[in-house]
């Protein structure tokens, strides 16, 4: 740990000297400033701050009272406004489905009436090369 010099030293010796004699002289002038007051002084003092109090109170509750009785109606008119927009909300809604019909389709008896042919005319051409690049053996 550093030493501390001989000027610091003188510096934080007058810093306490002058905070001492700061502090006395404020304590001083605080006891001489002292009023005494009479009985009465007193009791007007203190129903004064009575008065204040009881003030203070009274205005406290009624902001309570003013904030319970807006967070209520707040609270219906909510209510309120959700039950209109559900009774005025649109009735009418998606029609039901058509009811399918109880009787069997009925099935087509007989012979097909039309002839079958080649979907391409012509021979028939063996591929060499399929489309992986692989030489394939019989197909055709």
């Amino acid at each position: 740990m550093r030493r501390i010099g001989k000027r610091w030293r003188i510096l934080v010796k007058y810093c306490l000297r002058s905070t001492l004699m700061a502090s006395l002289f404020l304590f001083c002038t605080a006891c001489l400033s002292k009023k005494e007051y009479s009985e009465e002084e007193i009791k007007s003092l203190i129903d004064q701050e009575v008065n204040r109090k009881i003030t203070d109170y009274r205005n406290a509750k009624i902001k309570a009272c003013q904030d319970e009785a807006l967070r209520e109606a707040t609270h219906i008119v909510d209510s309120l406004l959700i039950v209109e927009a559900y009774f005025e909300r649109d009735t009418l809604s998606r029609p039901p489905k058509p009811v399918k019909p109880n009787e069997d389709i009925p099935k087509i008896k007989g012979p097909d009436t039309i002839q079958l042919k080649p979907l391409f005319e012509g021979k028939k051409k063996k591929v060499k090369i399929d489309t992986l690049g692989k030489k394939n053996k019989g197909i055709q």
